[in-house]
């Protein structure tokens, strides 16, 4: 029986013993799931942009942050475009409040986007 109320704890505590989902209320169950979300969303965004490349198991060398400018340089759009999707974008790095863009993993997604990778 899981006992904690604190959120980030109950999830922890979820995932290691899932057997317990039933002492879950409903009321609990959309943040939990929103918290699940939040975390696969992360992990999905490392693997797209430090995952294998080609085939390869190490990231291409010479991966470096890209500013917004840069970024959006790079992708013909505005920076406004960039900070308005910056959280469905894989690429997207978060140091602090500042966000900067992978260089390789934009190029991967601009590649896969225009059907050439």
């Amino acid at each position: 029986m899981i006992t904690t109320t604190d959120p980030r704890e109950r999830l922890s505590a979820l995932v290691r013993q899932p057997e317990t989902t039933e002492g879950v209320t409903l009321a609990e169950i959309p943040g939990l799931l929103a918290q699940l979300a939040g975390v696969q969303a992360v992990l999905l965004a490392r693997l797209v942009v430090e995952g294998p490349h080609n085939g390869s198991a190490a990231p291409a060398d010479g991966d470096r942050n890209l500013s917004v400018a840069e970024a959006a340089g790079r992708l013909g759009v505005k920076p406004g475009y960039l900070y308005r999707h910056a959280g469905s974008l894989p690429f997207t790095v978060r140091i602090g409040r500042r966000l900067v863009f992978s260089a390789e993993g934009l190029e991967r997604w601009n590649r896969r986007r225009q059907g050439r990778g």
